[in-house]
């Protein structure tokens, strides 16, 4: 027995003792008992634990008992001798750790009248490592799967870098990756590399590589047929390559190219012909035979039509034309002479109406048909508008002259009107007033609506107004009246007494020789417009005094006479000079007028009166010191 163990002896008594336990302080796998029959029985395995690689293999563990015994492993990649009596050993045979982190197995012997001993084995983790088998799968064009092996002792994810190209996500330890791939359509192969990654390891990287189509270009239908009308078709094109599509006819156009899978757009124009047409279409593709395609387009019915069915014209000569839309042979005739047109014609065109001046009243109408084979008749119309000329006799007129009318040939319920604005003239009846118009020259525009308003007839004339220009007339010396002629306005003159004319008296100046009466001259301006001037009256008895006479400081005017209104005095000296020039107001029958003589010189004054520029008083004084 060894120093350091404490036993504890069970005592017999007479009766069967009773099986005691022996407990060490040392070790929990050294065990003792003593049963009934005196016999000590024991069960020890050693050592406590193994510590072995993450390899497979075995290790033992050693059992010193006296009783028979039982082993079990707590985890399936760890197995153990089952079963021995006495001393014996424990072979644990483990398998392969793959994971990264270690592991535990604990192992129970047992054995009968003793207690369970219990120890582990412990092994090691194995590095972590990530392997995808092959490098690269080649594949057809056609779409489908294909695998990659995955050897590894970590989590792991994949991803491919082509959208035609799809991976499973992700893994943990050994495992399989699926490629997805759709079908090639393209003539050249392509390659989507797959990316695995994990902790701890370097990513891998595998290929798909999948081969190209064969070039391939298809197009369908092979015929489109189309109406007559303008419009547009499809074909489709079935292709792994680039294509360009033309077509041999201009009045069908393509769709110029594409790539792979596609339509072509045909657009066509009307066939206005009696004939069906083809267009043929061609296809073409690198590597491939070029696709001929074909729209045929039917033939329209015989159609005539012409525009518009009525061309208005005005009276002077000249041409016009008309459109013809059709798909057949036409000719066209006019019914009247002075409108001849384009014979004949093959499908669309234009027929070109000439026509000559209309001189005579009223407007006039030319039909014009056109036929053609299987056809209803067409019929259009020429209008020729009336002549209307308007005109004014003696233009030039002067502002003084009378009013004068117009002369209209042709249909009368138009406007007048002139331009520009300052000539006074009547819209209805075209009257031009000039007493009341401005001077200068003016069109006089003559608008006759026809056709409801949609159209006008016009005719216009030129006219002119001078601005007469009134002379004015002054006395001189008590009986010389003058005409005022500042800038030589005036080229001729006849004065009058009254409404008389004054034989002889055609100068710019006349002598009265103080014979009572209303004296005026009738003007002649550089524009040849006569005038008449302001009046002056000379009465046959003095009506006016001036006293004293003669005077010192100053004599009084005195009238008594009709007339009343503004009045105008003049004072002029023995050399003709006016000394004084008031205008004052004749407001009754008489009037009376102080005149102051302290600016005068000694000597004689002619005094003159005039009421409202027309009646003349004179009297003769004297002014004395």
């Amino acid at each position: 027995m060894k120093v350091s163990l404490v036993k504890i002896l069970i005592i017999a008594f007479p009766l069967i003792a009773k099986t005691m336990f022996l407990f060490s302080q040392e070790s929990v796998f050294q065990k003792e008992v003593i049963n009934a029959g005196g016999k000590c029985l024991s069960l020890i395995v050693t050592p406590s634990n193994q510590n072995v690689t993450s390899s497979s293999g075995t290790t033992s563990f050693d059992v010193a008992s006296n009783v028979p015994w039982t082993s079990s492993s707590n985890q399936t990649w760890c197995t153990v001798t089952p079963s021995g009596t006495g001393n014996g050993t424990i072979i644990a045979t483990y398998q392969l750790n793959t994971g990264t982190g270690s592991r535990i197995a604990t192992i129970t012997v047992s054995g009968s009248g003793v207690s369970d001993q219990v120890v582990t084995l412990t092994q090691l983790g194995t590095a972590p490592s990530l392997i995808v088998t092959p490098i690269n799968q080649n594949v057809s064009s056609s779409s489908g799967t294909t695998n990659f092996n995955v050897v590894s002792n970590v989590e792991w994810t994949s991803s491919s870098d082509q959208a035609w190209c799809s991976v499973t996500s992700s893994g943990t330890g050994n495992g399989t990756i699926t490629a997805l791939y759709q079908t090639n359509t393209g003539t050249s192969s392509r390659t989507a590399a797959i990316t695995v990654t994990g902790s701890g390891v370097s990513d891998q990287v595998v290929t798909v590589t999948q081969l190209g189509t064969v070039p391939s270009l298809i197009v369908t239908p092979l015929n489109q047929n189309v109406t007559s009308s303008s419009g547009t078709t499809s074909f489709d094109v079935a292709s792994n390559v680039e294509w360009t599509s033309s077509s041999d006819q201009t009045w069908c156009t393509v769709t110029s190219s594409g790539t792979g899978n596609g339509t072509i757009t045909a657009i066509y124009q009307a066939n206005t012909g009696t004939s069906s047409r083809t267009a043929a279409i061609t296809v073409s593709g690198s590597g491939v035979s070029d696709q001929v395609v074909t729209v045929i387009q039917s033939t329209a019915p015989p159609s005539l039509i012409v525009t518009p069915l009525n061309q208005d014209v005005t009276s002077s000569s000249g041409t016009t034309s008309f459109d013809v839309a059709s798909n057949v042979a036409w000719t066209s005739s006019s019914d009247q002479a002075w409108c001849s047109v384009t014979s004949s014609g093959t499908g669309n065109g234009t027929i070109t109406a000439t026509y000559q001046a209309n001189t005579g009243p009223g407007s006039r109408v030319a039909t014009i048909t056109i036929t053609g084979s299987g056809v209803i008749n067409q019929s259009v119309t020429l209008t020729q508008d009336e002549l209307i000329t308007i005109s004014y006799s003696g233009s030039p007129w002067c502002s003084s002259g009378d009013v004068q009318n117009v002369s209209l040939s042709g249909s009368s319920g138009g406007t007048f009107s002139a331009q520009p604005e300052g000539l006074n003239i009547n819209p209805l009846t075209g009257t031009i007033t000039p007493g009341i118009s401005t001077g200068g020259s003016y069109i006089v525009k003559y608008t006759l609506e026809k056709s409801g308003g949609n159209r006008v007839v016009e005719a216009s004339t030129e006219v002119a107004i001078y601005l007469s220009i009134d002379p004015q007339i002054v006395i001189k010396w008590e009986d010389v009246l003058i005409c005022s002629n500042v800038g030589n306005l005036f080229f001729g003159y006849q004065w009058f007494n009254g409404t008389t004319p004054i034989s002889g008296a055609s100068n710019q100046y006349y002598v009265t020789s103080k014979i009572p009466g209303v004296y005026r001259v009738e003007a002649i301006d550089k524009n040849g417009c006569k005038n008449m001037s302001n009046e002056i009256s000379i009465g046959s008895k003095i009506s006016m005094l001036v006293y004293p006479n003669p005077a010192i400081s100053s004599f009084k005017i005195s009238i008594n006479d009709v007339p009343v209104g503004k009045a105008l005095i003049r004072i002029i000296n023995a050399s003709g000079t006016e000394v004084m020039n008031l205008n004052t107001e004749k407001s009754d029958f008489e009037f009376s007028k102080e005149i102051s003589t302290s600016n005068f010189d000694k000597g004689f004054y002619i005094v003159q009166v005039i009421v409202n520029e027309v009646y003349l008083y004179i009297v003769k004084t004297m002014v004395i010191k």
